[in-house]
């Protein structure tokens, strides 16, 4: 009953610092899943993969039969506004107002350039400006930059994160430096990836900064001591050039072995990893409509049923003993606007009306 519990904790669809909810469980994790195991960089992750980066219009599923000029999201009925999106005409996100949270994000592009602005908002107060991050790319779209900056409430700098990449024959990564400078410490923490590429191997060789204390400028003119000891990651790849399994060691002792399995259609079908003795697993199973009908992560399982708008409306949460006991049911009723895109969802366990979610959505 114990991962029951845990796992309806995580089932409000509000995951991996992610904005919005998006009432599609499987897929957020599914994406999340697969993002921790591309070695290139991506756009919707910022900082160790904490901070989820919504762009457009796909990060929310929605359908995209119009433009989308804005929608407004609001709880149980339409006075409780939980949240406010606006978008360009091309799908792209201006502004998220997080009511609930007291926050607004505002995005800028320009060439090769994205930047999101967070502010704390209140009734009272001017906005003040939380936190910048921005992500920087070359002419061949490879990630070449993130960087995010926090402040304090006088809006002074009090830590910078940062994660340069380089790379060879158009995409090829072959060094990534992540290192976080703090307001007041003499040092800077980070680490230096090395990538080494043969036929069916990628291998990562990540140095952690030594005990001297360095400057940017150092950092950046590579004249920095790193730590001799390195971790390193093996990335074994399949006839597709997939990543099938990452063997993780340190000091030439194998720490962790991640095997990863595709179906027939190149879409991960289970990821198993074993560290120290301990195994952890996920498992997805899909329709021929693309969709998560079966996700499991250690021991518990949750089954999906969708609509005719590949929209979830059944959701049934147990563990691997098949215990009635141990089952959940949420269940989800929509309604849907002339565009095919939800503007009321009625949330209903085990039988009960739970609570409703309402969209209000503009078009262009």
């Amino acid at each position: 009953m114990k991962k029951i519990i845990f796992l309806l904790l995580l089932v409000n669809h509000a995951i991996f610092s992610q904005q919005i909810e998006t009432f599609n469980f499987p897929k957020d994790t599914y994406r999340s899943v697969k993002n921790r195991f591309s070695i290139n960089p991506t756009p919707n992750y910022q900082v160790y993969n904490e901070y989820y980066f919504e762009i457009n219009l796909e990060d929310f599923f929605f359908n995209k039969n119009k433009p989308i000029k804005d929608v407004s999201y609001y709880y149980n009925n339409d006075k409780a506004k939980m949240y406010f999106v606006e978008f360009t005409v091309d799908g792209k996100i201006q502004k998220i107002e997080n009511f609930y949270d007291h926050k607004k994000i505002t995005f800028n592009y320009s060439n090769k350039i994205i930047t999101r602005q967070a502010y704390a908002i209140g009734t009272n107060i001017a906005d003040k400006l939380s936190s910048t991050d921005s992500i920087f790319y070359d002419y061949n779209n490879n990630i070449i930059k993130k960087s995010l900056t926090n402040y304090d409430q006088k809006q002074n700098i009090i830590e910078r994160h940062i994660e340069d990449y380089q790379y060879i024959d158009k995409n090829k990564l072959v060094k990534k430096y992540q290192y976080d400078i703090r307001e007041n410490a003499t040092f800077i923490s980070g680490s230096l990836s090395l990538y080494e590429y043969s036929d069916n191997e990628i291998t990562e060789k990540i140095y952690n900064l030594g005990v001297k204390n360095h400057t940017i400028q150092e950092l950046k003119k590579d004249s920095t001591i790193f730590n001799s000891n390195h971790q390193k990651k093996v990335y074994h790849l399949n006839e597709k050039g997939e990543i099938s399994k990452i063997d993780i060691s340190f000091s030439n002792k194998i720490e962790n072995s991640i095997t990863i399995k595709y179906d027939d259609f190149n879409r991960m079908k289970s990821v198993n990893s074993a560290q120290y003795k301990v195994t952890d697993t996920y498992a997805f199973e899909f329709d021929v409509k693309n969709n998560i009908v079966e996700l499991s992560k250690e021991g518990v399982i949750l089954n999906y049923k969708y609509d005719e708008n590949n929209n979830v409306i059944s959701e049934i949460i147990k563990s691997d003993s098949n215990n009635d006991k141990d089952s959940d049911v949420l269940e989800y009723d929509y309604e849907y606007d002339m565009n095919d895109n939800w503007i009321t969802i009625t949330i209903i366990r085990n039988g009960s009306t739970h609570s409703k979610r309402t969209r209000k959505i503009n078009y262009y």
